[in-house]
């Protein structure tokens, strides 16, 4: 992984967790630190009661982000 160390994602983004997901839980930094590493963030959703799985646990609410998202770059 050498190669990319340092790396920023440069195509528009979008973040979606969800509230009870114990990675993003557990490490609360990561959330800016993702702001750093992906420049052209176009958003972050959190999607309540769901948890790491969130496109299954809530797959109705995460393909609606998903097109919004995908609308706003068009």
């Amino acid at each position: 992984m050498a190669p990319f160390d340092g790396l920023k994602i440069t195509p528009p983004a979008l973040f979606i967790t969800g509230s009870r997901d114990a990675v993003r839980l557990f490490a609360p930094t990561s959330e800016a630190r993702l702001r750093e590493s992906v420049p052209n963030l176009k958003g972050m959703v959190e999607i309540e009661g769901a948890g790491h799985w969130v496109q299954q646990e809530a797959a109705d609410q995460v393909n609606r982000a998903l097109l919004d998202f995908i609308r706003s770059i068009s």
